[in-house]
């Protein structure tokens, strides 16, 4: 199976390096290759998932991290391009698991990540329960930890960052990026929707479900379904019979 995979470096040579390296392995398509985390943000919220995303960490404006934060939830692999042999604190400020490669990158080592992602799929198509979790932050322990997809009720966003209200949990947790990027992530499992431009919600947090497609939710609380978001959320009540 081939792969898909994008580039981020605001170093010109090495979009050629890699470029060229990854041409020696042909399970694996360099689509895009780019300067900077926004022009990578820009073509994923266009074209959506690819399967690796190869990414500097010391660049102008949004670094590595913060490009994680944004993008973990759009790839199967994050890979960090690094020139050093080890890493201190920072990486436990990743929104995702995250593998590091060292410059210039060495395909022998591209491919092995290729091989995990073919074993990973293997176990899914043979009944395996995938983890499906999602990376986020606990801001009373400021520790990361993982949730399962199951357990999350509802993210409202802002500017960088969502705050989920998670079954059992009375404390928010954050889930770094945007709306799009944690929606296109959340799809996967079928039971989320979004309500309006900064609201996803999941069908196990709606108790009823109003004529004005007013939606109370378990806790206590409503929250209307805006007008642009309307006819999906029809569609997807009907499907898990919430009307």
């Amino acid at each position: 199976m081939k792969r898909t995979a994008i580039l981020i470096d605001d170093d010109p040579f090495v979009h050629k390096d890699v470029r060229f390296r990854l041409k020696s392995l042909p399970r694996i398509l360099l689509i895009a290759t780019y300067s900077s985390t926004d022009e990578a943000l820009e073509y994923i919220e266009s074209h959506g998932y690819v399967d690796v995303i190869f990414c500097d960490i010391l660049m102008p404006g949004k670094d590595g991290y913060e490009a994680n934060r944004l993008l973990a939830g759009c790839c199967n692999l994050f890979v960090f391009l690094t020139q050093k042999e080890t890493h201190g604190p920072e990486i436990f400020t990743t929104a995702s698991m995250v593998h590091y490669l060292r410059k210039p990158i060495d395909v022998a080592a591209v491919s092995l990540l290729l091989e995990r992602l073919d074993h990973e799929d293997r176990k899914a198509s043979e009944g395996a329960l995938p983890a499906d979790v999602l990376f986020v932050y606990d801001r009373i322990s400021k520790n990361r930890v993982s949730v399962e997809l199951r357990d999350i009720m509802k993210i409202s966003f802002g500017d960088k960052y969502g705050s989920m209200i998670v079954a059992g949990r009375e404390d928010r947790l954050l889930v770094y990026g945007t709306v799009s990027t944690t929606l296109h992530r959340l799809r996967e499992v079928g039971w989320f929707i979004r309500i309006s431009r900064n609201t996803i919600i999941s069908r196990y947090a709606i108790e009823k479900v109003d004529p004005q497609l007013v939606v109370y939710f378990k806790w206590g609380g409503y929250e209307a379904v805006k007008r642009t978001y309307q006819p999906l959320f029809r569609e997807f009540i009907k499907q898990h019979k919430l009307g």
